[in-house]
């Protein structure tokens, strides 16, 4: 049996013992976010609690087995509930990102300038594009890129301390890890499709240098909806933009998610493997959209949600 082991630095407490954390990370998600269950044995004068755990205290997880600890979590503290026991929640760096107010103009800007002026502070790793004659009123630098998401599809996330915009997938941060059924997967809820069952429709959206939007749409009209945003596409460059999203999206294999043991460890964005003793036409690997992380007296667990097929 291996000995859950975990090491939490809330502001000026540290504490080796956990009720629960729950953790949930995804490139979906602007903001990565942390509840956290202190141990009854922390003792703290509920009374003074606000003078001793304030919001925007920084917050540290590190969990594991056997004390090989792993950061499951860096962050600040968002909320504080003096229940008994104490319950936390918490954000990842995107917290800080909204304390401020930006108002600017950048004319025939791409991402990569706007970046550079208004997130400086941060090493960024992004798909760059043009956005034009850009207006930002009044808002936070993570309602920016909000706004960013909205208008050309380019989600953005913190992953390894590192500001991601666009690059949803990255062959140079992500890792195989190996999954096998029977064996280290715990219970799934994983649905295998063939591609001719996969009802689609892509609808391809390019903002154009006037303000205007064209628009195309492939796939099946009753099937699952995706839009895409581009700028300045024309025509014939949309639909092909639309037609690698279809062909990326349908494909033989996987759907849902299942539950493995909290090692080894797996972040969004990463490829996991998967086998099967008796039916090898199941094996395939795929991109992580997302992680639930549950560490606690109930265990140590991970909901590991698939994405797409991986080449």
């Amino acid at each position: 049996m291996f000995e859950l082991t975990s090491h939490i630095t809330i502001g000026a407490i540290e504490f080796d013992f956990v009720n629960e954390v729950e953790v949930e990370s995804s490139w979906e998600m602007l903001t990565d976010t942390a509840k956290i269950t202190m141990p009854a044995n922390v003792k703290v004068n509920r009374n003074k609690l606000r003078s001793i755990i304030a919001p925007g205290d920084v917050v540290r997880v590190r969990t594991g087995y056997d004390g090989d600890l792993q950061t499951v979590f860096n962050g600040y503290v968002t909320g504080i509930k003096p229940s008994t026991p104490i319950e936390l929640t918490c954000e990842d760096e995107m917290w800080k990102l909204k304390q401020s107010t930006i108002t600017d103009t950048l004319p025939d800007a791409d991402l990569a300038t706007l970046l550079a002026k208004h997130f400086s502070g941060y090493s960024t790793d992004i798909l760059n594009t043009k956005i034009g004659n850009y207006q930002i009123d009044n808002l936070s630098q993570a309602g920016v890129l909000q706004k960013i998401k909205e208008q050309f599809g380019l989600n953005a996330f913190f992953r390894s301390g590192v500001l991601v915009v666009g690059k949803i997938y990255s062959g140079e941060s992500g890792r195989t890890v190996r999954f096998r059924f029977q064996q280290n997967i715990i219970e799934d809820d994983l649905e295998y499709k063939r591609k001719e069952d996969v009802k689609l429709q892509v609808t391809a959206v390019s903002n154009q240098p006037d303000g205007t939007k064209l628009e195309v749409k492939l796939g099946d009209p009753e099937g699952e909806k995706r839009t895409l945003n581009f700028y300045d596409l024309n025509k014939w460059d949309l639909e092909a933009a639309a037609q690698r999203e279809m062909d990326k999206l349908k494909y033989d294999g996987f759907r849902g998610s299942f539950t493995a043991f909290g090692a080894p460890r797996v972040n969004h964005g990463d490829v996991v493997d998967l086998s099967h003793p008796e039916e090898s036409d199941k094996a395939g690997k795929y991109f992580v959209d997302k992680v639930v992380t549950t560490f606690g007296v109930n265990g140590y667990r991970q909901k590991i949600t698939l994405g797409p097929k991986a080449a």
